[in-house]
């Protein structure tokens, strides 16, 4: 008789539970950029990486869990769960992972810096910023009647379709593509046969004859926050245009808030510097 007669054999079989997946906002695909931890703190687990780049949770039990992803250089996240309504064969949680001020942008990523301090200059960690791409309307708004020199403060304007008020920004389209643009009015004539006032004086000539159009809020609103030293990044990789505007409301519990706007270049990184917020 064999001597294993008696040998009992046990066979535990993994399950996976969850496997997660982190989606990188600024290239949608998969986050890469440095380390990255995803856990449930409920369990105190720490999710495994596979060679596919899912996160993944074995044997957990069926529950609600928060699940939580930091990382170098993306701000943290986190999305709820529950595993008994996944799919059990592909449980898979998707979190996508917004880029923060130290993330490594390629150097041609159009992007806006700047720096949020309170009234007593200290960094403004978690102030809110709201950013809306202002472009121009399809049709003309009006055009300049008489030549204008470079540092001129107000023009001339003729075929006004509808109204232009103050604070209206317009595209003055230049024929020659590196003198085009923006302009903010900053007064309006009664008589709108005057001289518009600006805001600022222009950067360059232009000839009579010259169109300008209204610059109007386009689909793409993009929203983010500063990071522990009060630094932000927006990443504009979706608009693709050479040149427009971006309007950017800043905001943070009971300051008030302030709206700042900008001339952007594709391809390049401008700054907004440092935005003081004040009770």
């Amino acid at each position: 008789m064999s001597g294993t007669s008696g040998l009992r054999v046990e066979q535990t079989i993994d399950k996976l539970s969850l496997a997660v997946s982190l989606t990188d906002d600024y290239t949608a695909r998969a986050a890469a950029a440095g380390s990255v931890a995803v856990a449930i703190p409920e369990l105190n687990l720490t999710a495994m990486r596979n060679l596919s780049g899912y996160y993944l949770f074995i044997n957990i039990p069926v529950g609600s869990y928060t699940v939580t992803a930091d990382a170098d250089y993306y701000f943290p996240a986190s999305s709820s769960v529950d595993t008994s309504k996944l799919d059990p064969l592909n449980p898979v949680l998707a979190i996508t992972l917004k880029p923060c001020p130290s993330y490594p942008f390629p150097s041609e990523a159009t992007l806006l810096r700047g720096g949020v301090r309170d009234g007593t200059g200290k960094a403004l960690q978690g102030a809110s910023l709201v950013t809306t791409v202002l472009g121009p309307d399809s049709s003309i708004k009006a055009t300049l009647v008489i030549a204008v020199a470079k540092g001129a403060q107000a023009i001339s304007l003729s075929n006004i379709v509808g109204s232009i008020n103050a604070g209206d920004l317009l595209l003055v389209k230049d024929a020659n593509p590196f003198a085009q643009e923006f302009i903010k009015i900053a007064t309006v004539p009664t008589d709108q046969a005057q001289p518009f006032s600006l805001l600022q004086g222009l950067q360059f000539a232009h000839a009579s004859g010259t169109d300008l159009y209204l610059l109007v809020a386009g689909p793409n609103v993009l929203n983010t926050v500063t990071d522990e030293r009060g630094e932000f990044v927006v990443y504009l990789n979706q608009v693709k245009v050479s040149l427009f505007m971006a309007s950017v409301n800043v905001s943070h519990a009971q300051s008030t808030p302030v709206v700042k706007e900008v001339a952007v270049v594709e391809g390049e990184s401008s700054s907004l510097g440092l935005i003081q917020l004040t009770v």
